[in-house]
């Protein structure tokens, strides 16, 4: 396959043009059981080639799903009509970058197809073990990925990737006289070996249990602790905020705000795509150039965005190497691994509201202004009682909540994905309507 890509890089070439290729193929599995039946066993593939191609200071992109060679004779030709009808670039270019790279996170799992059956179809088993009121597991499974990547460029840059994941989610449905009640989780690892299923039954069907007898809050302002998975949506919603290509794109809400406070003084922000604790590491972004550790937040100072080679050309600031690129997609911006650090702890005795679920948080918030609402369920610590709590609404504004909170721990504790690490933190003054 190396070979025919090869020699589509060579047609680029001999078009006159400069591009750079991205191959992805993955192996999946997936398995869930209804009761004590294995009601899903789906195994699937999939595979695309993506062609960026600059000609002229003009960028065409196209992609194909077939690897014959009128297939990838076709994807150099559209590329190239795609480029002739766009509009010129001054500021994307091909990275010059050279050499091989070999990013390679795949482990042998060794453990059959059998025994992964068995684990899902016992799955019902261990909840109604562990809670008789377990009326049923209206959402389960376990899924797998191994995924191959092959990045090529005109430049002689050549980055071979392979990784894998593989996870485990459940809800459990429990039932007590009239009350019903839900939650949901999951677990990702590298092998199947580290999967910990009990630590899933155990975690989802206490809290599944403690909201069956769950009271409804007053509606006012609180002091408030999410859990890392909760700031990791966060994270995710407003991550445009970090983006230098919201700021080229004129849709950022700090676009003027580099070397001001955005965030509480005692907190620093670093992407650091190396971080042993994490759970996926890459080598290289996605033009081809190696990641490094970058601060965006010193002691609450925004010092930088994230930027690709074009967003920092265009605005005239250094390359972060924060790339992204898919095969059918064009170049953008994205994160790897986000590490708050804290500078400093304060005690904190005061009651307060533990954040444990969101809901429609993506649909209730608006990326550019920060302003966010969603459904929450969690406890209130008051009195050294912890009362649970459902059918709340959180309401407030990301940006300014991160300047408005307390460090109480500066250990770092992940999300269940391993990419966000983030000190013990007391968010003060949050709006919540109850009753």
């Amino acid at each position: 396959m190396r070979d025919l890509l090869e020699k589509t890089i060579s047609q680029v070439k001999k078009q006159g043009a400069e591009g750079d290729l991205v191959f992805q193929s993955s192996k999946n599995l997936k398995l869930s059981a209804f009761g004590n039946e294995l009601s899903e066993y789906k195994v699937s593939g999939t595979q695309i080639l993506g062609l960026r191609l600059i000609k002229d200071q003009k960028i065409g992109i196209a992609f194909t799903e077939s690897l014959d060679q009128d297939s990838l004779d076709l994807l150099v030709k559209r590329a190239i009509e795609n480029a002739s009808a766009s509009s010129t670039n001054e500021f994307e270019t091909i990275s010059s970058e050279m050499g091989e790279v070999v990013d390679n996170e795949l482990i042998a799992d060794g453990v059959d197809v059998d025994t992964k059956v068995a684990k899902v179809v016992g799955l019902f088993n261990e909840f109604k073990k562990k809670d008789s009121r377990v009326e049923s597991l209206p959402y389960n499974g376990y899924g797998e990925n191994e995924n191959f990547n092959l990045f090529l460029s005109t430049s002689g840059r050549i980055i071979q990737r392979t990784d894998q994941f593989m996870q485990v989610w459940a809800m459990p449905l429990l039932k007590e006289g009239n009350k019903k009640s839900t939650f949901y989780d999951n677990l990702i690892a590298k092998e199947f070996k580290e999967l910990q299923w009990q630590d899933l039954v155990n975690k989802t069907t206490d809290l599944a249990a403690s909201f069956l007898q769950s009271t409804h809050l007053k509606t006012g302002r609180y002091q408030v602790e999410f859990t890392t998975d909760s700031l990791n949506d966060f994270f995710q919603m407003f991550s445009g905020i970090f983006s230098g290509k919201s700021v080229v794109n004129k849709v950022n809400a700090w676009q003027k705000l580099v070397g001001q406070k955005v965030f509480h003084d005692d907190l620093t922000l670093v992407d650091d795509t190396h971080l042993k604790d994490a759970f996926s590491h890459y080598q290289c972004d996605g033009e081809g150039f190696k990641h490094l550790p970058m601060t965006l937040i010193e002691n609450g100072i925004l010092k930088t965005f994230l930027h690709n080679s074009a967003t920092a050309k265009e605005l005239g600031v250094k390359n972060t190497f924060h790339a992204v690129r898919g095969p059918g997609s064009a170049l953008g911006v994205g994160r790897t691994n986000f590490i708050l650090k804290a500078q400093k702890t304060h005690a904190f005795n005061n009651s307060y509201i533990e954040i444990v679920q969101m809901d429609g948080l993506f649909s209730g918030s608006n990326a550019v202004t920060g302003d966010f609402s969603c459904g929450v369920k969690g406890f209130l610590h008051q009195n050294g009682e912890k009362i649970p709590f459902a059918d709340a609404t959180l309401s407030g504004n990301f940006f300014e909540m991160m300047k408005n909170l307390s460090v109480l721990d500066a250990s770092l504790s992940a999300d269940s994905g391993r990419s966000l690490f983030v000190p013990r933190m007391i968010f003060h003054d949050l709006s919540i309507a109850g009753l």
